[in-house]
């Protein structure tokens, strides 16, 4: 049964993370144990890496905290740079074992969102480059027009960057022996 639940990422009912299995309450009871196990002074937890919806969830907030403690980012850039390294480490890659859905339980999408310049970025499972949508430049305005987009790279669309005519020799560092 799908559920939708109020989120306020006030450590209490939510942490601003998404999830789909276990339920919310059961997320929101993990990182409360995390936490306790936090206070207890043992630095030495863990970070989970198995591909289950609760060993993700935790490891994107553990990772998520570590950034809001540690590293804010000072640009929009750099903002976008540290969610999408975040967002790689909670990837499910296709084939992945266990596949609980006959081979279709893996990472569809990864979206960030840019709330300050108004602008998302996505990236389907079929392409490692990322595509930026501006929405400044939509028009979406109430009873406005509806819009879609596909999400999944044509096999014609270049999903990478050429940058070959980029490399070029360097000068030889010399050595100083001292």
């Amino acid at each position: 049964q799908m559920a939708v639940h109020l989120d306020l990422n006030d450590a209490e009912t939510g942490f601003g993370i998404l999830t789909n299995a276990p339920t919310f309450e059961w997320q929101v009871e993990t990182i409360k144990h995390y936490h306790w196990k936090l206070e207890r002074g043992n630095p030495a937890i863990a970070i989970p890496g198995g591909f289950y919806p609760d060993d993700r969830f935790l490891r994107l907030h553990i990772l998520r905290s570590a950034i809001e403690e540690r590293r804010q980012p000072t640009t929009s850039r750099q903002a976008v740079t540290l969610a999408i390294s975040v967002l790689n480490s909670v990837a499910v890659p296709p084939g992945s074992p266990p596949a609980v859905d006959s081979g279709f339980d893996h990472t569809k999408w990864q979206w960030v969102r840019d709330h300050k310049n108004r602008r998302v970025y996505y990236r389907a499972c079929n392409s490692p480059s990322f595509q930026m949508i501006d929405l400044k430049k939509l028009s979406l305005t109430a009873g406005g027009e509806v819009t879609s987009l596909g999400t999944e790279v044509e096999a014609d669309d270049t999903w990478y960057r050429d940058v070959t005519s980029n490399v070029a020799p360097k000068p030889k560092a010399e050595f100083v022996m001292v």
